[in-house]
């Protein structure tokens, strides 16, 4: 073994962090960490870790990732999903929201009681950060085996920072619903002290790709949100609920906040101007990252939420909500805002945290007119929600090509036009063992298998107690699997296409097209071939930029006009 280098422990998030620069990424690596420590009679422990660093497969057509969510304990150690998810052996392994809850372990959470960062008597923040570690350690227990040889990306959610809920206004103080006795069901901000989530971001995230820009938010907590290419993929991360308004900012009816429960109510009301989605500094981070290419064939956004309110039903008692503030689809003109400037990319998007397993293509101003998103399935599903638009007789405008139940073209809850490919709801038995509870509430996993070649997506939506290893069994979701294209992620079916560009010695080359009359960018893609011919979807004159951004050659051609239809 050579050493590379040491680390000490930090003091709240109990991890070390190793950076070594200059690594070669060419070849498995295997790796070895010796820690020591102390027991409380003094004596020393030497303890060690090994694995493989994984080569950058950069040279495989097809780069896998396993997608997982939402990992409440009742479903512990969740041996189905685990041998499932090693079999299936992905590049990347993406835990995408809510690694822990607060019940986890089957003892309560040590929390704050509010803005004023103060705990219950006889409790501190030192306990509560032990208090956390502890389920944390819950989630890393079952898949460190998979983890310890492959990139693993976490990304925290509100029930990782002790909250049923999160509107993180920037990084502000809570805030409380008074309609709502459980404070941490908040309406705006954060409830923990920031020096416990910024113990809590640390500890989820600190191993990620370098952050876009690290300065902290309001009251010092620490941002994660950036992005990184592997295997010739280029991933963004991003926080959903980091900046996003609070529902308090608006009137939705009677009740929670944050939730519509009068059939009536106009959700239209419920957009203001000034509110908040991503937030500034994220946009500004997505509108660099749909314009970088480099070392990317295709564009992957990893977030918590979709960004539809894709539910009809929430809970045990199966309530009706007609609006949800905590889904993606509000505050509305900020949420198309970001979902304008993500098609540009022709991102297709990998998110979790609403427990039902959905493939949805968003839509700003009709039926399916922006990009792809998969909801993977919660790993170990325990509020229930619902998407049965048919059940409610809420309209369907166009059929899905399968015609299962619940898909087509819908409006959701706040009013944005989605085509509902595929949806998983769950269904309520009695008598089941814990397993089997988990399996029929809709819980297991999601895999997303990217062909850097043909250019397809190929989406698969796992059952909790699948065997992935027998074909013969129901192993997914009703509509999965299924396969998107590339470009599909640009939009609405073209209305023609401008004549064909290339760059001299490049195979597959950057191409960005440019609005003559506005200037603004139309889209930035990757080429599938050396000659390429650039969908446009409304009639114009455009600039279409070619080039290859990994020598930074460029050639432009101006005055561009449709050729065919």
């Amino acid at each position: 073994w050579v050493q590379l280098g040491e680390s000490g422990i930090h003091e709240d998030a109990r991890n070390a962090v190793f950076r070594i620069p200059n690594w070669s990424a060419d070849k498995d690596v295997p790796f070895r960490v010796v820690y020591e420590t102390q027991n409380t009679n003094g004596q020393e422990i030497r303890d060690e870790w090994t694995g493989t660093i994984r080569k950058d497969p950069v040279d495989k057509e097809e780069l896998i990732i396993a997608s997982l969510n939402c990992l409440n304990s009742v479903g512990f150690p969740y041996q189905p999903v685990v041998s499932n998810v090693a079999s299936i052996d992905p590049d990347i392994l993406a835990f995408q929201g809510d690694q822990l809850y607060e019940g986890n372990g089957g003892y309560g959470a040590i929390r704050s009681d509010g803005p004023g960062h103060t705990f219950p008597e006889g409790e501190n923040i030192e306990r509560s950060i032990i208090n956390y570690l502890r389920k944390y350690y819950m989630f890393g227990w079952p898949f460190r085996d998979v983890m310890r040889d492959r990139p693993t990306v976490l990304m925290p959610d509100d029930h990782d920072i002790y909250q049923g809920n999160l509107w993180g206004m920037g990084g502000a103080p809570g805030e409380a619903d008074a309609t709502v006795g459980d404070s941490w069901n908040s309406t705006g901000g954060y409830y923990m002290p920031p020096r416990w989530v910024n113990m809590s971001h640390r500890v989820q995230t600190v191993h990620n790709p370098d952050f876009y820009d690290s300065t902290p938010a309001k009251q010092g907590i620490t941002v994660w949100y950036g992005d990184m290419v592997y295997g010739g993929v280029s991933f963004a991360m991003i926080s959903d609920r980091m900046f996003k308004s609070s529902p308090l900012r608006v009137d939705s009816g009677p009740g929670r906040a944050d939730l519509v429960t009068d059939p009536d109510w106009n959700v239209k009301e419920l957009d203001k101007p000034g509110l908040e989605f991503l937030g500034e500094r994220q946009m500004k981070f997505l509108t660099h990252w749909i314009e970088d290419w480099r070392g990317a064939e295709m564009k992957v956004l990893l977030s918590q939420a979709p960004f539809a309110n894709s539910n009809t039903h929430h809970a045990r008692d199966f309530v009706r909500y007609y609006a949800d503030l905590d889904a993606h689809g509000w505050p509305q003109s900020a949420r198309n805002d970001a979902v304008a400037l993500l098609r540009k990319g022709a991102v297709f998007h990998i998110a979790g945290d609403q427990h039902l397993p959905s493939l949805i293509k968003y839509g700003i101003e009709d039926f399916g007119d922006a990009f792809w998103g998969f909801t993977a399935p919660a790993v170990s599903t325990g509020w229930p929600r619902w998407w049965i638009p048919d059940q409610v007789g809420m309209p369907r405008y166009g059929e899905s090509e399968h015609r299962l139940p619940n898909t087509g073209d819908y409006y959701d809850g706040t009013g944005h036009p989605i085509h509902v490919y595929a949806v998983g709801n769950p269904t309520t038995l009695t008598g089941m063992t814990r397993y089997e509870q988990k399996h029929f509430k809709s819980s297991g996993f999601g895999v997303v298998r990217l062909n850097k070649n043909t250019r397809q997506i190929h989406v698969e939506a796992y059952r909790f107690m699948a065997d992935v290893g027998n074909p013969k069994i129901d192993n997914q979701f009703p509509g999965w699997p299924a396969t998107i294209r590339q470009l599909d992620n640009l939009g609405g079916k073209p209305v023609g296409y401008l004549p064909a560009v290339s760059l001299v010695g490049v195979e597959r080359p950057v191409v960005k097209v440019f609005d003559e009359i506005t200037g603004e960018l139309v889209y930035a893609v990757r080429a599938p071939s050396k000659l390429f011919e650039p969908p446009v979807f409304h009639d114009g004159t455009y600039t279409v930029e070619v080039g290859d951004p990994e020598s930074d050659r460029w050639k432009l051609f101006e005055g561009q006009v449709m050729q065919s239809k």
